[in-house]
């Protein structure tokens, strides 16, 4: 995020200030969309490894992949992956 945030300033240098804000609302705008296409949610049935009379229980990672979901949880549970979804901001306002 640091590399895009030395993009932006550099390349607001260029840009008139009647035009900045424009500008930033578009940046933000693609990089929101980055994130959102980048990030999914993993679905694991999952039983803790301390715990030998554990019931599988169901957890969500969300993540950029499915290695990085699963290093999240492997130190802590024994793990079966069960699904992926799109990873969705919910927006409030």
């Amino acid at each position: 995020m640091n590399n895009l945030s030395n993009r932006v300033s550099s390349a607001l240098a260029t840009i008139p200030d009647e035009h900045q804000s424009l500008a930033l609302d578009n940046i933000h705008y693609l990089s929101k969309v980055k994130v959102d296409y980048i990030l999914t949610v993993f679905i694991f049935a999952t039983v803790k490894r301390s715990d030998v009379k554990a019931k599988p229980v169901m957890r969500r990672v969300t993540a950029s992949s499915y290695n990085e979901a699963r290093q999240q949880l492997i130190g802590d549970y024994v793990i079966s992956f069960a699904g992926k979804v799109p990873f969705r901001e919910v927006n409030h306002g």
